[in-house]
């Protein structure tokens, strides 16, 4: 009976060592996991406070409207399609988000001034034209546009 009670003791030890080692694996899987997000979370934070953008200017002929946004931070502005322009309407209410290079209504951006660095990007200290047509709809009052990472500017036109 002694040899039976040994071994039922060395199955419960290793047993309890498989379940501890397997519980240690997953603690340290789940602690890289939360550590990489956090670490993506904080760059994000990062680049969104090195982000600036200001709304220098708006003129409008017929249903185009032209809003000169000028990158005033430290972060090249890459993604254009990520972008949101809004505008508004406040004689006739109404609200419209304007889609980049939409048909019909839409916006896209014309010009950067200077652009010697990065062409195509809008890079701190640069000036990018945005004409919007707005084809059908009213002629916005109030106009604001929002980078990618949730950095905007807006304006009244």
């Amino acid at each position: 009976m002694g040899f039976a009670t040994v071994a039922a003791t060395l199955v419960s030890i290793t047993l309890i060592l498989t379940l501890l080692y397997i519980s240690l694996i997953s603690t340290s899987e789940l602690t890289e996991t939360i550590s990489c997000s956090l670490k993506k979370m904080s760059d994000s934070e990062e680049e969104r406070m090195k982000t600036m953008i200001n709304i220098d200017s708006t003129s409008g002929a017929g249903p185009v409207l032209y809003v000169d946004v000028a990158n005033t931070g430290h972060t090249t502005i890459r993604d254009f399609q990520k972008m949101d322009v809004i505008v508004t309407n406040t004689t006739n209410p109404s609200v419209y988000w304007i889609k980049y290079n939409g048909t019909g209504v839409g916006w896209n951006s014309t010009i950067l001034t200077p652009d010697d660095i990065n062409p195509g990007l809008l890079d701190p200290d640069e000036t990018m034209r945005i004409t919007i047509n707005m084809g059908t709809y009213d002629f916005p009052d109030w106009v604001k546009v929002t980078t990618p990472n949730g950095v905007s500017s807006s304006k009244y036109v």
